[in-house]
């Protein structure tokens, strides 16, 4: 049997509401595990979940987050500033969807004082802003790991076609 390459089409991508949309309707085929971007601010939690997550050095110990614009954590993210990252285990669907809901959040999602960790993630890092840098209409920040907590627990909250799916513990 001879098989035949499966070439897609190629749209060419202009600034419009088609090429947003068929954009969007690509990038969703990219599954990707779910974290819960969080800092403290006053005694308040302000978080968004992100998909956008990725360790960038082992030395240093430095991960990356892109955040978009309207994020609520946006404006606590500079130099310095301390934030936390909390990987999602299937389990906290839940959680996943009251953090991405922008109204207020419950305070008892996250431990009252201390990084702004969830309980029961995967793992959980804590990192100081690095820098900062413009990508697009989303801003990258990179994270120096200051701490870090692995549970290994089960499996991971997966985001795909716009959908949360469970991916099963090995």
């Amino acid at each position: 049997m001879t098989r035949r390459p499966i070439i897609a089409t190629i749209t060419t991508i202009q600034d419009d509401a088609a090429a947003d949309t068929a954009l969007r309707d690509a990038f969703s085929n990219w599954a990707s595990g779910i974290a819960a971007v969080a800092v403290r601010d006053d005694g308040h939690v302000y978080a968004i979940t992100a998909t956008a997550v990725t360790p960038v050095s082992l030395t240093p110990p430095l991960l990356l987050v892109c955040v978009g614009p309207n994020a609520t954590v946006l404006p606590f993210l500079e130099e310095g500033a301390e934030f936390a990252v909390s990987i999602l285990s299937a389990e906290q669907r839940r959680q996943a969807s009251l953090i991405a809901d922008p109204g207020p959040l419950s305070a008892s999602l996250f431990p009252p004082d201390g990084p702004p960790v969830l309980a029961d993630a995967l793992a959980a890092f804590v990192c100081t802003v690095e820098s900062t840098y413009p990508g697009g209409d989303h801003r990258i920040v990179v994270g120096r790991i200051v701490g870090v907590a692995d549970t290994s627990a089960g499996g991971p909250l997966i985001y795909f076609r716009r959908d949360y799916h469970r991916l099963p513990a090995e």
